[in-house]
């Protein structure tokens, strides 16, 4: 109860958008520009500063719903990848920790569980994305295997199974590539993305070498890849070169989170996707066509050398001394590190039931800070406000009346939360 507590503690009010009232003046759609180009809108606005000016609904601070446990294996969560809402209230969590989907009724008792480890049908290597389907069936989708599974979650059966297949026309070695998850389209189309290193250069000394990759987005129709619908930027990473006396190479990747990433959303009628290293995110039809481009005109802000330093001093901080020469090589490294110039535009993106685009804000400025604001655009683009998220918290699904998501308390103890979003009515 003491674990519990804590994370509960940790959930501070939440704010969500709710309206803009005619008396606001204005301010924030005086700076949004439309341009219709070749059937694709575009939509430009200002600095992001401008959305916390507009008025807020508030709901309580603790979730309505929680569901986790340090004392029970059935409600005990571990490397939860993801949850959704079900049609009658119910909630369906992705314990990839096990292999399991288990079900959970809308207060947050538990149900049954379904899955398990494995390679069999309706097992999972790497359960990576859970979603449902129109007629209330539970999707999931195994990156390990590239395979979809169907279950009634009632009976607890397995429904049907597809594997994610590739055009070799369109990659080489495709049969040995696995997408990358968005989600499902209303229709059961799985929606996913491969990514294609763009290629790097190994020195031939200790140090550092880039990555850069591209994200190409397919739909795929009873497992079958679409062309490739959309491509942009990918992640960026640096990898870290160790070589070693006996002439062997060890190379290390290293997440740094000032570098670019891929971020995408779906809601089942529109896909968002955009690189965090500018603020531009475009959106799909159910057609797989750009309709609409959301822009912000502003100024990338710097990175600091204080943030630049404070993050290696945290990485340092995390590794081993075993005070041979490796180990003070390695340290040596980072002190040369490359570093971006600039923050990244926004740190990840959100579909709300019903289109509403929900980009969070990067939390970056604030190494120490554990929440960033999210600004939320309405379904043609267009500014309306921002959210603050409890902290700690990860959004999974928004609906028209809630946000589910996973909470960690101090000592990592996982926790499903569903807050309730309340209008003013304005």
């Amino acid at each position: 109860m003491a674990v519990m507590r804590r994370c509960l503690e940790r959930a501070m009010t939440l704010v969500a958008w709710a309206g803009v009232s005619c008396s606001s003046g204005g301010g924030l759609a005086d700076t949004v520009t439309v341009v219709d180009s070749a059937g694709i809108t575009i939509v430009t606005h200002g600095s992001e500063s401008l959305l916390q000016q507009f008025e807020h609904a508030r709901v309580p601070s603790a979730p309505a719903v929680q569901i986790g446990s340090v004392e029970d294996d059935a409600t005990a969560l571990y490397r939860v990848t993801g949850a959704v809402r079900m049609p009658d209230g119910g909630i369906a969590v992705a314990n990839s920790g096990s292999g399991e989907i288990r079900l959970f009724d809308s207060a947050g008792r538990f149900l049954h569980s379904f899955g398990g480890t494995g390679g069999g049908p309706g097992e999972f290597g790497r359960l990576a994305s859970i979603g449902v389907s129109s007629d209330g069936r539970i999707l999931a989708y195994d990156s390990q295997t590239g395979r979809v599974s169907t279950f009634d979650p009632d009976d607890r059966t397995l429904t049907g199974s597809i594997s994610i297949t590739v055009s070799p026309d369109l990659y080489s070695l495709a049969g040995m590539r696995r997408a990358n998850p968005i989600g499902w389209l209303r229709d059961g189309t799985f929606v996913g993305y491969l990514a294609t290193v763009e290629g790097e250069t190994i020195p031939d000394r200790d140090g550092w070498t880039h990555r850069q990759s591209m994200s190409n987005i397919h739909f795929f129709d009873q497992g079958e890849s679409s062309g490739i619908l959309a491509a942009a930027r990918g992640r960026q990473t640096w990898a870290m070169i160790n070589r070693t006396g006996e002439g062997s190479v060890r190379v290390q990747g290293v997440a740094n989170p000032f570098l670019p990433t891929f971020e995408t959303a779906t809601d089942g009628s529109i896909v968002a996707f955009g690189n965090t290293e500018r603020f531009e995110i475009r959106m799909l039809d159910s057609s797989g066509s750009v309709v609409r481009i959301i822009r912000r005109e502003e100024g990338r802000r710097p990175v600091s050398e204080g943030q630049r330093e404070k993050w290696v001093a945290g990485r340092l901080s995390d590794m081993e001394d075993d005070g041979t020469e490796r180990s003070r090589s390695r340290r040596a490294l980072y002190d040369d590190i490359p570093f971006p110039d600039t923050l990244p535009a926004f740190e990840t993106l959100l579909l709300q039931q019903g289109g509403r685009l929900w980009v969070k804000e990067t939390s970056l400025d604030d190494l120490d800070s554990a929440t960033a604001p999210w600004s939320v655009f309405d379904s043609d683009g267009r500014p309306l406000g921002a959210v603050e998220m409890p902290a700690g918290f990860e959004p999974f699904e928004i609906g028209t009346d809630y946000v589910l998501g996973l909470c960690k308390d101090d000592l990592g103890v996982e926790y499903v939360q569903l807050y309730e979003i309340a209008s003013t009515g304005n």
